[in-house]
């Protein structure tokens, strides 16, 4: 037996699972799309407010339809059906889309490298105050590196070898002192 030219050898009499034929299905979604095609496009775009994703919805929802009665699943009430199955592609759209919104800025890499010229005037900043640390003598530049990780006075002195109050007099001038080699 030959075949039409772009014919598969299963497309030929072909049929549903329970034995409808392919065309009668057709015929059967084509009447279907007719009779409720319009009035489904306008339910979905009043639900979803947008004309294009209703237009969408409703093609998902007949291609649905067809699925289902290519494999001889016949919905009893055809308009109820594709109302039902419209309104749950809405539904699962419109919470993937909210996803999808909330979760976009996550995408969004947020740690900026700095550029180059940032970065060499970071370093020759933090060269300069190494060299004006160097000047200090040894306790009060230990005090203030100390003071910057977050130690206390009570604990800085006993690391330098004085009282609190000494070591918070000497913080106090050491930063003064410092201040004045920067704005210098």
């Amino acid at each position: 037996m030959g075949m039409v030219l772009g014919e598969t050898s299963g497309d030929r009499d072909a049929q549903g699972a329970r034995g409808e034929p392919v065309a009668a299905v057709t015929m059967a979604v084509s009447a279907a799309y007719d009779a409720h095609g319009e009035a489904l496009r306008g339910y979905l775009a009043r639900f979803t407010r947008d004309a294009a994703n209703a237009e969408d919805l409703v093609h998902e929802t007949f291609i649905r339809f067809l699925v289902e009665s290519t494999a001889g699943r016949q919905p009893a009430n055809v308009r109820a059906w594709l109302y039902r199955v419209g309104i749950n592609l809405a539904t699962s759209r419109a919470r993937r889309q909210g996803v999808a919104a909330r979760r976009a800025p996550e995408l969004i890499r947020r740690d900026v490298w700095p550029s180059p010229e940032e970065e060499l005037m970071d370093r020759e900043a933090v060269r300069a105050l190494d060299y004006r640390l160097a000047a200090l003598p040894s306790a009060v530049r230990a005090a203030l590196l100390l003071s910057a990780d977050g130690y206390s006075s009570a604990e800085i002195g006993r690391c330098i070898g004085r009282s609190e109050l000494a070591t918070r007099s000497l913080l106090s001038r050491g930063r003064s002192r410092l201040r004045n080699m920067v704005a210098a």
